[in-house]
């Protein structure tokens, strides 16, 4: 793509300035006349540093006009994101946001930081981009993702998903949306079909759409995984990894990644991803903490591992998602009873945590240590549901069928469902072997129950 002739012109302004600090960089109204056609043309693909400067020589100019100002701060606020800056990207943010409260690009890029950040009050950012376009793709995006993903109401993020996609069939935040309703739909052949589309949108006009092409290939791989379609998950993950541009969208990345390789037993590969996590993510941070726990477990280090789970719980007290997550660490930790009680009162679970709850349902009702705990009647019907809404596709689902079977004592289904099961996943997992074993418990009549020293490790293969 050729260069426009304003950049060329500030890239020899920087490089006269760095040679000799006599040449002056440009007066306050040119540099407002390159500052603001960067900003139109949204050129990232300078250095930070030469943007924020630009940007803060433009504004010395009290002659510009409060809507450039405002579109000043906006783009000097995505300079400061690229340079890794938060503070002084909220700053910025902040200020167009005095200067015009309905700004739409500022809005949306203030609810994308707070989105980011896992923080419930990008909500009011987003609605005030929706207040002045009522069909914006993005703006209807956070929507539907909050809906959906806060308060469980599929049937409302459906209606602002749809709103998007009618007004905007082809905006990849717009399919973004649609996709993740469908999934929680259990409409995952479609899901997976709009996450394509969205990819394709992104590719084509990298520009027009929020949502960042790591996301999406992120997206693409969990339904993959429903599915049972463990090679097209992995080429997802590595594409999502390669094109993270924040450090935000590669933890993510890293994070799957190292789900999906424990679940199916490639320990090796997935400790690769636990140190990247470790590079990445300050210690506080919730993801990174959920990891240090299991591999303290699969270490045989549990005084270690308790030790912090009691330091994760009160950061994630109103996140639910995070919270139905532990929830396996828990068990793994002799803390059945208590799992127990968090399911029997799991009324109203969002529905990106659904999977969750169910699995450890489906788990624990059906293999609990403790006899008061297990239900085969209940284990069977979470399990039942696991398997509809990923379409006995899911090797982990048919498995704790299988057990569900096994523990309400229809043992003969029970081998067949395991059989399934192992059919599902790859030929070279190393979970093969543990799915195997509880398979020839099942044909010997009995049913499978979780083992005195349980490691984290153990139970992703069970999740």
């Amino acid at each position: 793509m050729p260069i426009p002739c304003v950049v060329i012109a500030l890239i020899q302004i920087g490089l006269a300035a760095s040679i000799n600090p006599k040449v002056p960089i440009v007066k306050p109204t040119a540099a407002a006349q390159l500052a603001v056609q960067l900003a139109k043309d949204d050129a990232l693909h300078l250095p930070a540093r030469q943007i924020i400067k630009l940007c803060e020589t433009a504004l010395a100019d009290a002659t510009l006009a409060v809507s450039t100002r405002v579109e000043l701060h906006t783009y000097l606020a995505k300079a400061h994101k690229l340079n890794g800056d938060a503070d002084r990207t909220i700053a910025a943010l902040q200020e167009a946001l005095r200067l015009d409260p309905k700004n739409i690009p500022a809005n949306l890029q203030m609810a994308r930081e707070k989105w980011e950040r896992d923080q419930d009050d990008h909500v009011p950012y987003a609605q005030a981009a929706l207040d002045r376009d009522i069909n914006h793709p993005t703006a209807n995006m956070y929507l539907s993702q909050d809906h959906l993903y806060s308060s469980g109401e599929l049937k409302t993020a459906i209606a602002y998903a749809d709103r998007a996609i009618a007004a905007h069939p082809n905006h990849a935040d717009a399919l973004y949306a649609k996709g993740n309703t469908l999934q929680q739909d259990n409409k995952l052949s479609d899901a997976k079909e709009a996450f394509s589309k969205a990819i394709r949108s992104k590719c084509d006009t990298p520009s027009a759409s929020v949502i960042e092409l790591s996301l999406l290939h992120v997206a693409r791989a969990e339904v993959l995984m429903q599915l049972g379609e463990y090679e097209g998950a992995n080429r997802d993950i590595q594409q999502a990894i390669a094109q993270a541009t924040s450090r935000h969208n590669l933890l993510i990345a890293h994070c799957f990644a190292w789900r999906r390789y424990y679940e199916l037993g490639y320990y090796q590969a997935g400790e690769l991803h636990r140190l990247s996590i470790a590079k990445i993510a300050a210690e506080e941070n919730t993801l990174r903490m959920h990891v240090d726990v299991a591999t303290d477990l699969s270490l045989g280090r549990r005084d270690e591992a308790k030790s912090k789970l009691n330091n994760l719980f009160p950061l994630i007290q109103h996140r639910y998602r995070a919270q139905a997550a532990a929830l396996p660490l828990l068990i793994a930790v002799d803390r059945e009873r208590e799992v127990a009680q968090s399911l029997d009162t799991a009324t109203g679970t969002p529905m990106e945590s659904m999977d969750i709850v169910l699995e450890c349902k489906a788990y624990l009702y059906s293999s609990s240590r403790v006899a008061a705990i297990r239900d085969g009647k209940a284990a069977l019907a979470a399990a039942k549901e696991l398997c509809t809404r990923t379409m006995n596709r899911n090797p982990k689902h048919l498995m704790l069928y299988a057990m569900a079977l096994a523990e309400s004592g229809q043992y003969d289904q029970a081998v067949i469902t395991a059989k399934q099961a192992i059919s599902r996943l790859p030929a070279d997992a190393p979970i093969r072997a543990e799915y195997n074993r509880r398979q020839e418990l099942f044909s010997k009549r009995q049913p499978y129950r979780i083992p005195d020293q349980i490691t984290y490790y153990d139970m992703i293969g069970h999740y």
